[in-house]
């Protein structure tokens, strides 16, 4: 629980972190909540901690992520369909579908649409700031997650299920960060904007 708990808290923060880095975080946190064990094993342990993160914890951790990443993945792809309206973009390709029933998709006039005017006002709303990126992003992150991180999370994932250039819809955590890096320079501007609409 302890390292399922240690992810979570971890992926707010870095959505593709090294193992290194999640090694070190989830060792902080478990010498937090149990003390007495991780001293058994950093002092009856042949290797230490880093042994027993190699064989007994890192390949978790790493599925933990995986499986975090893939929800909030498919969180925001139904909060684009709940945002546009399911009727309005079709649905959102799966893993099992061609390329070219992706590009047709990415290529329709209504996706295309949504895509040039996800930071527009939404149609008929009288609040400025209420853009369709500010509901996306509000469906997926609750007010004290909308941190820095997360918005470019949700922008990053967003502009690749909507760039005709991405062949794809199924994400990997390398592509997403990435691409937050690209959106990097833009972080302060993008996460006023995301938390403007609260």
């Amino acid at each position: 629980q302890t390292v399922t708990n240690a992810c979570l808290e971890l992926f707010f923060l870095e959505k593709d972190p090294s193992d290194e880095t999640m090694c070190e975080f989830i060792y902080d946190n478990l010498k937090k909540a149990h003390p007495e064990n991780v001293s058994k094993i950093e002092n009856n342990t042949a290797g230490g901690w880093k042994k027993f993160w190699r064989e007994a914890i890192q390949s978790l951790a790493r599925n933990e992520f995986r499986t975090r990443r893939a929800n909030y993945v498919r969180n925001i792809k139904s909060a684009i369909s709940n945002t546009f309206g399911k009727v309005f973009l079709g649905e959102i390709p799966g893993q099992k579908v061609s390329f070219d029933e992706i590009a047709n998709w990415k290529n329709s006039t209504n996706v295309l649409w949504a895509k040039k005017n996800l930071w527009s006002q939404v149609k008929d709303s009288d609040k400025d700031d209420d853009t369709y990126i500010n509901r996306i992003t509000s469906q997926v992150f609750k007010e004290e997650k909308f941190t820095t991180n997360n918005c470019l999370f949700v922008i990053a994932v967003v502009d690749l299920i909507f760039d005709v250039d991405v062949q794809t819809t199924t994400l990997s955590g390398e592509t997403i960060t990435k691409c937050m890096k690209k959106l990097l320079p833009f972080s302060e501007m993008l996460t006023l904007e995301c938390r403007s609409f609260l």
